[in-house]
């Protein structure tokens, strides 16, 4: 019930409708979209993998640099020293993506071994 209540919180403090936050929401649009179109291809996914988890590392120094510079693009501070907004609606999203990339990743390399064992056979 806590954390049914800090989710309704949370979501009614932030202005969803601010550009910054809408231009977010196509940019993890278009990640899961890359990740889905682009899962025969291991090379864009090797590519497109460490470049999320890039962004997710540089999350600190965003974070940092977004809390001083929020009034030219934002009504409101949404960044706080601990980063839980930014890992909220920047880091989150991404991390559930990689985590779909790896676990297609995964299937595909079982069935692969399938593939190979029936082969030997």
């Amino acid at each position: 019930m806590q954390f049914k209540n800090s989710v309704k919180g949370f979501v009614s403090a932030v202005e969803w409708t601010e550009t910054w936050i809408i231009a977010l929401g196509i940019f993890h649009f278009t990640m899961l979209l890359l990740a889905i179109l682009s899962r025969r291809n291991s090379n864009i996914q090797i590519v497109l993998f460490c470049f999320m988890m890039g962004c997710i590392y540089l999350a600190e120094p965003l974070n940092r640099f977004l809390s001083t510079h929020w009034e030219s693009f934002s009504t409101q501070n949404y960044f706080d020293k601990h980063g839980v907004f930014l890992s909220v609606v920047w880091s989150t999203p991404l991390l559930l993506i990689g985590a779909y990339m790896v676990i297609h990743t995964l299937i595909a390399a079982a069935s692969l071994l399938v593939q190979v064992r029936l082969q030997r056979l």
